[in-house]
């Protein structure tokens, strides 16, 4: 089975001369199947129709109605492709906007006030991604610069453990974004640091810890279950960073109505 000529054409297009190049832009960029003998083809381009012969037979094909047959085969192909590609990405859409409604609604409800006002009231905020949530960590850092918050960044594990055990205090606030099981034993061990020392911790995860979290405040929204490839989808990111901007939203609220002398960082 011959492959798709259009794609054979284009692929190949850097191999070709000035005039058989311009021979497949023209084939490749149809419009529609009129006046398609050969005879018109080869007035379309001003060549000689042994040209247009010659061409077909660099491409594998005995003749040019052979050749015909499979142009318009091959841009069937390319359409029913589009088709499907087209419907793939509507299923997809309704997808997300369900998922989407549900973290909305899950977020809606959480208490992002206490959070906001626990952060204007800290003197350093350490927030912290596990695995690919580190630039859900990120932004959360863009947003404390935008309020001129202090905060301590750091994308390393080990640097984070050490920075509680040496220098982090009750003074601070510690936010985590979590979403895998993979990192249970950091998780444990940043949490049972955090108690040690009576530092506010905060917990931000998609669906609840298979485990017994027994110090922190978690905020859980629903898992994205039902997206293509979901765990190698950017997605499953979208829920952490609606988090991250409604929780700025709180402050920045709270920041219009509030006297800035009432916060410690100011």
């Amino acid at each position: 089975m011959k492959n798709n000529v259009i794609r054979e054409m284009l692929n190949h297009k850097s191999e070709y001369t000035p005039l058989e190049s311009s021979i497949a832009d023209f084939f490749t960029g149809l419009e529609d199947f009129n006046h398609l003998k050969i005879t018109e083809v080869a007035k379309q381009l001003f060549l000689s129709t042994a040209t247009i012969s010659r061409f077909v037979n660099k491409l594998g094909y005995e003749n040019y109605k052979a050749f015909l047959y499979d142009l318009q085969n091959a841009y069937q192909e390319i359409e029913l492709e589009k088709q499907g590609n087209i419907q793939i990405t509507k299923t997809l859409w309704a997808t997300q906007q369900t998922e989407f409604e549900a973290i909305y609604e899950s977020i809606g409800i959480l208490d992002l006030d206490l959070l906001a006002r626990k952060l204007l009231q800290c003197q350093l905020i350490v927030p912290f991604g596990f695995g690919k949530l580190s630039s859900v960590s990120s932004l959360f850092i863009d947003y404390s610069n935008a309020v001129e918050a202090p905060y301590y960044e750091t994308n390393e594990i080990e640097r984070l453990l050490n920075f509680l055990n040496s220098k982090a205090d009750y003074t601070n606030v510690v936010v985590l974004f979590y979403d895998s099981d993979l990192y249970q034993g950091v998780l444990m061990e940043v949490t049972r640091k955090c108690k040690e020392k009576f530092i506010p911790l905060y917990i931000v995860a998609s669906g609840t810890p298979s485990h017994k979290i027994d110090y922190g405040f978690i905020y859980s929204f629903p898992a994205l279950n039902n997206l293509p490839n979901n765990k190698a989808s950017y997605m499953k990111l979208m829920p952490y960073m609606l988090f991250v901007d409604a929780l700025f939203a709180n402050i920045n609220n709270i920041l219009l109505n509030t006297p800035k002398d009432s916060f410690k960082f100011y």
